[in-house]
Parts: C-alpha cells; structure tokens; sequence
C-alpha cells in the first residue's frame, strides 16, 4: 500500500533524499524508493526481506541517529502502536527526522488521526488533509485512508 505514496515523495523530495519506511513489511516501497535515486532503509516488526531491519514500530528508541532522515514514512502501520505509546512513538518518529524534514502517515479513519493530534509537540507545523484531494492523486477510493503530513519546522 505505501508505494502509493510515491508521486507524493517524488513531488516533495529529490533523489539523494533519506527516507526510512516504519513497519515497511515487505519492502516494496524500500527498493522502489532506492531504484528511484533515493537512500531509502526500512524496518518492521516481521520483516519479510533480509534488506528490512527486525524492529517494532512501539520499541523507542528506533535503532538511528538523531535528525537522519529527510521523511518518515508510516503506511498502515500506525493502528499497531499501543495507544499507550503515542506520544513516545511520535517524539521518536520526530526524532530520527531532520528539521525541514516530514513524517507521512497513511493509514485508515480519523481516530488514529486524533490520536496522533493530541500527542504532536509543539515545535511541529502540522498539516492535514482528509478530504479526496490526495485520495484521488494516489488513486485511493474516498474516505478508506487519510494522509497526514508532519513538517518538522
């Protein structure tokens, strides 16, 4: 699913960009990322490739440097952190991203939106967009996922 998220990523970023795909199952975005020109690197907690490193997207902190990566992509794997774990998830994700960089979150309904809202600090700009905007750009049917952008200013 989150290699829909490729027009989004080639618009944003040029190629030589670092991005890193959390929970990135099978590690199709990774190598498409990579063919594309990017430096792209992924983890998941079942990593279903030998190129994915084994991580749980809920075990902080993430096995990276500190503002390394240009975006952060979450596709479909927010519904996995434990809603205990929110606000630590997203300061890791924050973390790992560098200032000007973004964190991307794809997945589906308005709860796990709300959710990640109320546990945004306050040094990010955030940005969103729940209607068929972007749906249609990725080709996506109304109303079955959201795209949230977070741009960490």
């Amino acid at each position: 699913m989150s290699v829909r998220l490729l027009p989004v990523l080639l618009k944003r970023f040029k190629r030589g960009a670092k991005i890193l795909d959390v929970g990135c199952g099978n590690g199709e975005l990774v190598t498409v990322l990579n063919e594309e020109g990017f430096k792209a690197v992924g983890f998941d907690a079942y990593p279903e490739t030998q190129d994915t490193l084994a991580h749980d997207i809920n075990d902080v902190p993430y096995p990276f440097d500190g503002e390394q990566f240009d975006a952060v992509i979450v596709s479909c794997s927010f519904r996995f952190v434990d809603e205990r774990n929110t606000a630590k998830v997203i300061y890791e994700l924050g973390r790992v991203t560098k200032k000007g960089g973004c964190i991307l979150i794809y997945d589906t309904g308005h709860l796990i939106a709300d959710r990640i809202m109320t546990s945004l600090p306050f040094r990010y700009s955030t940005w969103l967009d729940f209607g068929n905007t972007w749906r249609e750009k990725l080709g996506l049917r109304p109303f079955k996922y959201s795209l949230m952008v977070v741009e960490k200013v």
